[in-house]
């Protein structure tokens, strides 16, 4: 309550580059409320798949928003030869913790999709926190008097991007998204197939759209 923030941000999958299409930011709110904004929030937007950083009150978060409000979109983590993998596989829990593995990862996959503009961030206190993201001990974090807790979400989201998991899950969402836009095409706007001979143009194949 008035230290570090509560923070999340929504991002849309469904295209590259990637976009922030909403932010949370706020350390003023009861964590037993918190988990009830997340869960309007997540609805609101497709029932999104929700990743929560379990380190301190977030397991707390988490526990509540699956448990309670019976949110079943939560991206669960399990543990194969110590490090942290996204998916359902032997003995998963709710959540990722922020080890040293994952934050590595995820910092160095988000300066990449930054640099090669596939993420667009939208967001002014995103923007500003990567301002003050500086290294120490051969990591990143705030500096002394700055926050961190929008860029976080972002570390946190391109750790998971890499997740075998994760690859499966956008890239079938995005499958059911573009056959649902076959589907609401009328046939008169599907361009035929087959020859079409014209004598201006000349001739050329068509072979679908």
């Amino acid at each position: 309550m008035g230290g570090d923030y509560h923070a999340f941000s929504v991002i849309d999958l469904s295209l590259k580059p990637y976009e922030v299409v909403a932010t949370y930011r706020n350390n003023h709110l009861d964590p037993l409320v918190y988990p009830t904004l997340i869960y309007n929030v997540a609805t609101h937007y497709n029932m999104a798949s929700v990743l929560i950083e379990i380190n301190d009150i977030g397991e707390q978060v988490a526990n509540n928003l699956y448990y309670d409000l019976e949110y079943e979109n939560l991206l669960m983590v399990t543990r194969e030869k110590n490090r942290q993998v996204l998916g359902f596989g032997g003995n998963p829990r709710v959540g990722v913790r922020t080890d040293k593995a994952v934050k590595a990862i995820g910092c160095s996959n988000i300066k990449t999709m930054i640099e090669k503009e596939q993420i667009i961030l939208n967001d002014a206190d995103m923007i500003n926190e990567f301002g003050t993201f500086v290294p120490k001990g051969g990591s990143y974090e705030a500096d002394k008097g700055a926050h961190d807790d929008m860029v976080m979400t972002l570390v946190l989201f391109a750790w998971a991007s890499m997740q075998t998991y994760f690859i499966d899950l956008t890239n079938r969402d995005l499958r059911v998204a573009l056959l649902q836009q076959m589907e609401d095409r009328s046939m008169e706007e599907v361009s035929p197939f087959g020859f079409i001979d014209n004598d201006q143009f000349g001739s050329w194949r068509c072979n679908g759209w």
